[in-house]
């Protein structure tokens, strides 16, 4: 997995606490797009109230660059961020032939994660501080972080780096809300927004995080079975290889043994013979 880029956070006074025990937060995103013509900029300040200030500054002004012969009128707007609407899901829901919308996970009830820093979400005092914690994240019905699962990469065939801990920097996790409600009160409060870690010493980071509606039925009642089974499956095998592993040790000890008798039997052999 690849690294989650954080930056520095100057400015807090935005931010919403998330996790008081584990100093997370939610900040707003505060994007702001230029454009002269057809060249565009896009730049990122610490709050929203600046964001306001420097469009009324850049909005409908000039500039002459070099290289260009025609003076450029600037048009600045503040940036969309690009996130799934309620229109989107309940459409999506709606439309898909392969969903029932009365069973859980195959509603708009799951929020799928991605990009999360494990760090952020171990427990404090972890002996692995790079095992995130299933505790941090609230949910009504389920949650589902599959790199902690020890079997999900032979079932999926994907690599997770799984406790190979140090090895993976970010995960991805399922949230499934009890009612629709819970789930579209955490959508919009989700909407953009970034993660923000703020320490002990008061220093904060921040980081974008991928959010979206679940679409692959990953938390209904049927792939909850099919996974369970999965994973009764590999235990089976895995109890099978270890008792296969304990019965050679137990074939090469038995050998070992039966040429240290027959050694002892060859030397009483001999010394009865030079007698």
């Amino acid at each position: 997995m690849s690294a989650t880029m954080t930056t520095i956070v100057h400015d807090t006074t935005e931010a919403v606490c998330l996790s008081s025990e584990y100093n997370l937060y939610l900040k707003p995103i505060a994007k702001m797009t230029s454009t002269m013509d057809f060249i565009r900029f896009e730049g990122e300040v610490e709050n929203r109230t600046v964001v306001k200030s420097l469009l009324s500054r850049l909005d409908g002004k000039s500039i002459k660059l070099s290289g260009f012969t025609d003076v450029l009128k600037v048009r600045a707007v503040e940036n969309k961020v690009d996130f799934p609407t309620r229109h989107d899901w309940d459409s999506f829901f709606r439309d898909a032939k392969d969903m029932n919308e009365t069973l859980p996970g195959e509603r708009p009830d799951t929020i799928h994660m991605e990009g999360i820093p494990c760090r952020w979400f171990s427990k404090k005092d972890s002996p692995f501080p790079d095992r995130p914690s299933e505790a941090v994240l609230i949910a009504v019905r389920n949650v589902d972080i599959p790199m902690l699962d020890p079997y999900r990469e032979e079932m999926l065939d994907k690599n997770f780096n799984t406790f190979s801990f140090g090895g993976h920097l970010n995960f991805e996790a399922y949230v499934q809300y009890q009612e629709y409600g819970g789930f579209t009160k955490a959508m919009d409060t989700l909407r953009s927004m970034k993660l923000m870690l703020k320490g002990d010493d008061g220093k904060a980071v921040a980081c974008n995080i991928k959010v979206a509606f679940d679409t692959n039925k990953h938390l209904s009642e049927l792939a909850l079975k099919r996974r369970g089974l999965e994973r009764l499956k590999l235990q089976e095998l895995e109890r099978q290889r270890e008792e296969q592993k304990r019965r050679e040790k137990e074939r090469r000890s038995g050998e070992r043994m039966r040429r240290g008798m027959m050694e002892d039997k060859n030397q009483l052999i001999w010394h009865n013979t030079e007698k």
